[in-house]
């Protein structure tokens, strides 16, 4: 679980890929494990979300990180004029399951 989560950090790349001056993470340790990467950078491009997840390398290797320990991973624009926020959640069921 930490070595996924770290992963997942790791792949957001914000120096390379969002130009942010600031980014948050968040991890939420409730029934459900939520960890939250949000940034004010130029934003992701919704195409790319939407359309071509699949092939987009980094967002693909995310998800799959992610379905490997029954976790869900969603990517988003926070709004028009940017930042991305990266959100990885698993579930109670899920986390039982990895101990």
């Amino acid at each position: 679980l930490r070595l996924v989560g770290s992963e997942m950090c790791k792949e957001t790349d914000v120096r390379k890929h969002s130009h942010a001056e600031n980014v948050d993470i968040r991890i939420e340790n409730d029934a459900d494990l939520k960890v939250t990467i949000t940034d004010d950078g130029v934003g992701i491009d919704d195409a790319l979300v939407t359309e071509r997840k699949g092939q987009h390398v980094g967002l693909s290797i995310m998800a799959e990180r992610a379905s490997r320990i029954g976790a869900f991973v969603d990517v988003e624009r926070v709004s028009p004029a940017g930042g991305t926020r990266v959100v990885l959640i698993l579930s109670e069921e899920a986390r039982h399951e990895q101990q």
